[in-house]
């Protein structure tokens, strides 16, 4: 997340989340209506994540984000909400989930506690 403003809005992306996600940095499969990718999730929370692709990705557009981490093994529909290119060449862009199913949601929920989890122990080097 970063605390750069955001073009035209006057804010920084740190303020206009309400709810802060949980960085990920795993490798996730995109449907795009033509093609299949693969990409760099950096973070995300049950109604969206942020991630970083190879191939530029289309404001706007609705694709399928695959969720392959047990027991997770389904695909979410997300909004392209923003995107933006990155000083490498990539295309960075933020997602929102759409109509998530309540089990998936709580599945989804528990992937993320599970990530955080993690991350916790990692920060206090256990």
């Amino acid at each position: 997340m970063s605390d750069e403003p955001v073009p035209g809005s006057g804010t920084t992306e740190r303020d206009r989340r309400r709810i802060e996600r949980v960085p990920v940095f795993e490798v996730y499969e995109v449907i795009q209506p033509t093609e299949k990718l693969k990409v760099i999730v950096r973070d995300m929370n049950h109604l969206g994540m942020q991630l970083v692709s190879d191939r530029p990705l289309e404001p706007h557009s609705v694709m399928l984000v695959q969720i392959n981490y047990s027991p997770l093994d389904f695909p979410l529909r997300a909004l392209v909400v923003w995107t933006r290119p990155t000083a490498d060449g990539k295309c960075e862009a933020g997602l929102e989930f759409l109509n998530v199913a309540s089990d998936e949601a709580a599945l989804l929920n528990a992937h993320i506690e599970v990530i955080g989890e993690a991350l916790q122990r990692q920060r206090e080097g256990g």
